[in-house]
């Protein structure tokens, strides 16, 4: 959840929440005559919400809360700092002056757990901020016909250990979901040290600092006869091999690597989809050479 609101000047959104052991965002009601409105339940906030604002983000957010549940779990942060809310109740409505001024009177009781850094978070919650939505589900996926969340797993997890309890009571997370911690920038790391390590090519440092969607980095075999061009995506995204043919000349090679798996076109011998079983095992068996933050989650 981003907590911003139109709130008055010198009103902080973030820290009235905060302070007030709420989250909640804008949208006050109004009458024909400008003057505020009460609804009596939810359903009735949305119909006269939808009637005032002509929102989809109204929309959006009045589902959200709608839908949430006690002991439900949000994110939130502020200067850098994530924190993870409990749920303590169902939707409520306060348009008193506080809550006007700070422009939060759709509003649900929660406890304030600050989790830390960004290298302390799942980099699946990370990415999930940047999408400019007032608040969104972070989905999981279906493996096996089976709906998982290794997101939801891991923040019930630091819940547990932010608080020194037992409350979710969450089994171990399940080894082949680690990727769902890194951020994108961890599974870059870890598929150019593969690359190195098992594949035998020396990276230019300087590759990964350009401007360019085709490929993350360049690569070199140590004999020299060829380069090798390495893409690599996160979340529910498919690679298709007919983007990166035209690398492929001088035998330079292309691998590329999806969490989701998802390849198409890659019957070319020089375009090679990496198999995530494999990285992840490469991950465990090179603990030793991962970065800090991979050795964290592991």
């Amino acid at each position: 959840m981003n907590i911003k609101t139109d709130s008055s000047n010198g009103v902080d959104p973030f820290v009235f929440c905060k302070n007030n052991n709420i989250l909640g965002f804008g949208w006050q009601l109004e009458n024909d005559n400008g003057d505020r409105i009460s609804p009596k339940d939810i359903d009735e906030c949305e119909y006269l919400g939808r009637l005032q604002y002509q929102s989809k983000g109204f929309v959006v957010s009045i589902h959200a809360f709608k839908e949430m549940e006690i002991d439900d779990l949000i994110w939130v942060r502020k200067n850098g700092i994530y924190y993870i809310c409990r749920a303590l109740s169902k939707w409520r409505y306060n348009n008193n002056d506080e809550n006007c001024e700070a422009d939060v009177v759709n509003i649900i009781d929660v406890e304030f757990v600050e989790v830390g850094t960004i290298e302390s978070v799942p980099g699946k919650v990370v990415n999930a901020f940047r999408a400019r939505s007032t608040i969104q589900r972070i989905h999981g996926n279906t493996e096996n016909g089976k709906s998982i969340n290794p997101a939801l797993a891991a923040t019930m997890k630091i819940y547990d250990e932010k608080t020194k309890t037992n409350y979710y009571n969450v089994d171990s997370i399940d080894r082949k979901n680690i990727l769902e911690m890194f951020l994108p920038e961890d599974v870059e790391e870890v598929i150019s040290l593969y690359l190195q390590y098992e594949k035998n090519y020396l990276i230019y440092s300087s590759s990964n600092k350009l401007d360019t969607q085709t490929y993350e980095f360049v690569m070199v075999s140590r004999d020299a006869s060829h380069l090798c061009y390495a893409q690599v995506k996160t979340g529910n995204v498919s690679l298709d091999g007919n983007e990166y043919i035209h690398l492929t000349a001088n035998r330079n090679k292309i691998y590329l690597f999806a969490v989701s798996q998802q390849y198409t076109n890659v019957d070319n011998a020089n375009i090679i989809p990496l198999e995530k079983n494999q990285i992840i095992e490469f991950i465990y068996n090179k603990k030793t050479i991962m970065p800090e933050r991979i050795k964290m989650w592991l």
